[in-house]
C-alpha cells in the first residue's frame, strides 16, 4: 500500500494579530481588539478583516482571504497542497 505525503495548513504555522478596527461601528467595535490580521509565515501571504465585530468572524474571514491570496496559491502549488474547496 503506498504512503501518501498529507500537508495541511493549520493557525500554528501562521502568525495571528488582533488590533482594533477604525471607522464607523461605534463604541462596541472601537473598545475591543475585534479586527483580525492572519500572517502565513512560510509564504508571507497576508489576509486581515475588520467587517465584524466578532473576533472568530474575522478570524474565519481573513483565513479566508489569506487562502485566496496569489502568493499563498503559489506557495500551495510548489509544495503540492491541493487548496480546492478550502475555507
Amino acid at each position: 500500500m503506498p504512503r501518501t505525503l498529507v500537508m495541511s495548513v493549520t493557525l500554528a504555522d501562521c502568525r495571528v494579530d488582533t488590533f482594533r478596527p477604525s471607522g464607523h461601528g461605534g463604541q462596541g467595535m472601537q473598545k475591543r481588539d475585534s479586527g483580525v490580521r492572519i500572517t502565513h509565515l512560510a509564504s508571507g501571504a497576508v489576509g486581515q478583516s475588520t467587517e465584524s465585530r466578532e473576533q472568530l468572524k474575522n478570524k474565519k474571514i481573513a483565513w479566508r482571504r489569506m487562502c485566496e491570496t496569489p502568493v499563498f496559491q503559489k506557495w500551495a502549488k510548489v509544495c503540492g497542497l491541493d487548496t480546492e474547496g478550502w475555507d
